[in-house]
């Protein structure tokens, strides 16, 4: 992973904010539309470009102009969680009961929200 790319400590302890990151409420945004696929996984489509020039370009190039990000189990049942009232907190205590045998699930789950706020999916009340 690039330096560039590398999840900021800083922000990932919640200390860019003040809060302890555990305290934090995910909300999803409504850039992202989401859906479940026929195996049950959650995909989530977001736009590329918001701005008329990276749509225009889209449209001549014939490619689309939203990104389908396609969520693991993990993953989906995390997105499935974030329901606006539920802090990363009770989520985790959620995944470890759902998924007993992952390891690491905390900086996983650390990680996993840096890089949906990070891509506009999700912000933090």
């Amino acid at each position: 992973m690039s330096e560039r790319n590398r999840p900021s400590r800083e922000r990932l302890k919640g200390r860019a904010t003040g809060k302890n990151l555990l305290d934090m409420v995910p909300t999803r945004t409504t850039d992202a539309q989401w859906y479940a696929d026929d195996g049950g996984l959650t995909r989530v489509r977001r736009k590329k470009f918001h701005g008329r020039i990276g749509r225009f370009f889209c449209k001549l190039l014939g490619k689309p102009d939203y990104l389908t990000i396609k969520l693991d189990l993990i993953g989906s049942a995390v997105w499935g969680l974030c329901d606006d009232k539920r802090d990363i907190r009770s989520i985790l205590c959620s995944l470890e009961m759902e998924f007993p045998n992952e390891k690491e699930l905390g900086e996983r789950l650390k990680v996993f929200f840096f890089h949906l706020e990070k891509g506009g999916m999700v912000h933090f009340a």
